[in-house]
């Protein structure tokens, strides 16, 4: 018997995607979520898992220094639209 923790639809398959224009970006790929929880064996998983969406190539990006530049650019953003004053 399974036991349904989350389910929500329409989240973007992958995060770590670098597209090289807005087209590509728009045409990601979109997937669902539905984690559910297996009462026998205490496992977890997403049900809604769809393998045919899964392709990576060059424009997928898992490394950390990538994640520190994403990170710095957003609390910088935040910041200066927090005080607009010094962005003349």
């Amino acid at each position: 018997m399974l036991n349904v923790i989350y389910q929500q639809t329409g989240f973007l398959v992958f995060e770590n995607r670098m597209d090289d224009s807005a087209a590509h970006t728009i045409e990601c790929p979109i997937g669902d979520i539905r984690l559910v929880e297996d009462k026998q064996t205490g496992l977890a998983y997403n049900a809604a898992f769809d393998p045919e969406l899964i392709c990576y190539n060059g424009n997928y990006k898992n490394e950390q220094d990538l994640e520190f530049r994403c990170n710095r650019q957003i609390e910088l953003y935040l910041y200066y639209r927090q005080a607009p004053q010094f962005l003349s």
